[in-house]
């Protein structure tokens, strides 16, 4: 027997910014939309007040001196001074929402726990394609990927290696204008998989065991296209394999990291210097990037809050 669900399994997100002498203002945008996190700092020029006002000075009006007598005009010079704190900042300026989609599942009642049960993609209203199983991530064999691959960033300029993501809605962007060498690290809590309202009765109220795992193997790391620094190189995610984030654990997990240790040092290696330093983006375009696993499923719709945050220090 196979059982319709519309379980669209759904992750919003929301920040944490931990970040040392870092104040930051947190916007959250509505459904579906990122969040962003700026830091307070000014202007990249800020303009100096001229007490006399405009950009140029005045001269004596329509003065003659073709004679004797001299003109005379009057200006203004001036200089901006301001601390490297002012510009030195550590900022989480956008994390992605995981949307898991919807499925059907075979093999037990709804909440059971079967391991016998077999996950289906449901797609313009009906089951289609192939189960989605023996994935052995947190010991459950069956997983749901994001729901549909996100619009990538787009290269701009092309060869720069640089990267546009206006358009994108699957991002997390960190920006580091520090030059403490310091570090930081990218960490993640998913909350419980809670039922929601107008889901059939008799469904389980949380996921108990549920999971998201993120696959570093299907993500990228890319520069911001506005980001100005040079040498700067690419920070990593925390493990090769893929990481296994348990719902309603109490415990952040680390995810991504940039370590400048070896930037200190009287020869620093060449790839690891300025690790993570200026505006990088962990683009999870490809659907499998992030994926989903439960060893209970329930009907209707389930959803959690992952609570995003970033620190200084790479450990």
């Amino acid at each position: 027997m196979k059982v319709h669900f519309k379980a669209i399994l759904l992750a919003a997100s929301s920040l944490g910014v931990i970040a040392s002498n870092v104040p930051a203002r947190v916007f959250a945008a509505g459904a579906g939309g990122d969040s962003n996190a700026t830091g307070t700092q000014p202007t990249t020029n800020p303009s100096i007040n001229w007490s006399g006002g405009g950009a140029n000075g005045s001269v004596e009006a329509n003065t003659d001196v073709s004679g004797s007598a001299p003109a005379s005009g009057g200006s203004l010079a001036g200089i901006s001074w301001h601390t490297t704190a002012d510009y030195s900042k550590l900022t989480l300026m956008r994390v992605p929402n995981f949307d898991f989609g919807a499925w059907a599942f075979t093999g037990g009642a709804a909440g059971s726990g079967s391991t016998n049960s077999t996950w289906y993609p449901i797609g313009s209203g009906s089951v289609s394609g192939a189960p989605y199983n023996n994935s052995g991530i947190a010991g459950n064999p069956n997983y749901a990927p994001l729901a549909a691959s996100a619009a990538a960033p787009v290269e701009n300029p092309v060869g720069s290696s640089k990267y546009d993501i206006s358009n994108s809605n699957r991002v997390l962007e960190v920006n580091d204008t520090r030059n403490s060498k310091a570090g930081w690290k990218v960490q993640l809590k998913v909350g419980d998989f809670t039922r929601q309202a107008g889901s059939p009765n008799g469904a389980a109220e949380k996921l108990t065991g549920a999971a998201i795992a993120i696959v570093p193997a299907n993500i990228s790391f890319k520069r911001d296209s506005t980001d100005n620094l040079v040498n700067t190189n690419s920070p990593s995610a925390a493990s090769t394999t893929p990481i296994v984030v348990y719902a309603g654990s109490t415990s952040p997990t680390t995810l991504f990291r940039a370590d400048q240790s070896d930037d200190t040092s009287t020869t620093p290696v060449t790839n690891r210097q300025n690790v993570g330093q200026g505006k990088w983006v962990v683009d999870f375009t490809d659907k499998q990037s992030a994926l989903f696993t439960s060893p209970v499923e329930g009907l209707g719709t389930y959803t959690s809050t992952l609570t995003w945050t970033l620190t200084s220090g790479p450990n």
